[in-house]
């Protein structure tokens, strides 16, 4: 629908410059708790005008403070970076959202933007509506074929297909066309936070050699197992070698880890400010190839200066699970197996790296 909608633009408005700032992200890192760290990196340091945040249908499992959280840290940063900066959300559908509607009901992840909405003046567009209007009205299929004169949404019931997309866009389009009869131009004030622990102050932080120690390589292209990650990385570094360590200070409340893992992610050791956090490991049924993640190391501490180190153990997880996958899969390779390591992109921090 992305396309269709930019096509849209450009012939309403034919004498302009509009370009395209991909923002999105795979579904294995889906979600507004991942993506407000990458925000500003992947999207605000390139001057958008308008931005449209379609989180909504991927938060169904987070609950409302979590959303909050994220999603008014998202409009908070916007806000500051350019105050006459368009936002708008977005509400793609999802199952069982036709049930919620049937009731009148808003399901609850957008009943968590909507209130945001309400509080930064933001526009909303609903998109999964029509498409569960259509189906009960017998218009639409949900899954799979069209009924007679009618449409097919999607072929698994999430992700749409062409006459999905096509209903997608129609809607967003109708709905453009209506804000922009409002040409009235307003400045935009920054309210107080909705949400007192809300991430305006998430961001990316690059790794740096100097905060390395061990046997490290560092990868650009951002290129790991045959896959290119270079759309989310400018580098990777990369270390197979257990005892390598990285170490970084930051001022602030949280730190995690933006990372690639796979088959040969190995189990850390956090420790924080000389304290052991304990050790973290990411092994699951898909972990037989390599894909975006993230590591969680530390929230809640006091807003000061903290201490982190992150190892890599000598000690292999249990991977018996992503190898069955991989047998099933019919992509089994013993040596994808063989050893640890660590792939890390970024550090993901609420608060600010200290030099």
């Amino acid at each position: 629908w992305r396309k269709q909608v930019l096509a849209w633009l450009r012939q309403q408005y034919p004498g302009v410059s509009i370009e395209e700032i991909d923002g999105s992200i795979c579904d294995c890192v889906r979600g507004s708790g991942f993506s407000v760290y990458r925000f500003a990196h992947d999207v605000l340091q390139r001057q958008p005008d308008l931005v449209l945040v379609d989180y909504a249908s991927d938060d169904f499992q987070a609950n409302h403070d979590d959303i909050w959280a994220a999603v008014e840290g998202v409009v908070r940063q916007a806000r500051q970076s350019r105050p006459d900066l368009d936002l708008i959300f977005l509400y793609a559908f999802r199952p069982p959202h036709e049930e919620e509607y049937a009731k009148g009901l808003a399901p609850a992840s957008i009943s968590a933007y909507e209130a945001l909405a309400d509080r930064y003046a933001i526009a909303s567009i609903n998109m999964g509506y029509r498409v569960a209007q259509l189906a009960r009205e017998g218009k639409l299929a949900l899954k799979g074929a069209a009924p007679p004169g009618g449409l097919s949404f999607s072929a698994d019931g999430v992700r749409p297909g062409k006459e999905g997309n096509d209903l997608y866009a129609a809607v967003i389009t109708e709905a453009l066309a209506k804000l922009a009869t409002n040409t009235t131009p307003t400045t935009r004030g920054l309210p107080a936070p909705l949400f007192r622990r809300n991430l305006e102050r998430a961001k990316l932080a690059a790794i740096t050699p100097e905060m390395l120690s061990g046997d490290w390589q560092r990868v650009v292209p951002a290129e790991v197992g045959g896959r290119n990650f270079a759309r989310h990385f400018d580098e990777l570094w990369v270390t197979t070698t257990p005892g390598a360590k990285l170490t970084f200070r930051f001022q602030g409340t949280a730190a995690s880890l933006f990372n690639v893992m796979g088959p040969t992610t190995g189990r850390l050791r956090v420790t924080v400010d000389g304290q052991d956090r304990g050790t973290r490991q990411q092994v699951d049924p898909w972990s037989y190839y390599y894909r975006l993640a993230a590591i969680d190391l530390v929230s809640g501490l006091p807003d000061k200066e903290h201490t982190v180190v992150v190892e890599l153990l000598p000690d292999v997880p249990d991977r018996s699970v992503p190898i069955a996958e991989a047998k099933k899969a019919n992509r089994y390779n013993e040596q994808d197996f063989a050893g640890v390591g660590m792939h890390l992109g970024w550090i993901r921090l609420v608060g600010e790296l200290v030099k």
